[in-house]
């Protein structure tokens, strides 16, 4: 399993496109929405990106930001 961390770059699909946005922030528990049963049922936790958010179970690969 890999941290997630603010600043990191995470690829993922967004909207059917292959993206890589930077990580703004990570919430690490999931509240549930309504409409929302896909995601939820992945567990995990959601990353905010510059570009957009996504689930965890959803990303694809994380680089770790450059200290």
């Amino acid at each position: 399993m890999y941290q997630i961390e603010q600043g990191d770059w995470v690829r993922f699909y967004s909207n059917g496109k292959l993206v890589i946005g930077q990580v703004e922030y990570v919430i690490k528990e999931r509240i549930p929405t309504l409409g929302d049963s896909i995601i939820s049922n992945l567990g995990g936790f959601d990353v905010k990106t510059d570009i957009g958010s996504v689930n965890s179970g959803y990303i694809l690969e994380v680089r770790k930001k450059n200290r």
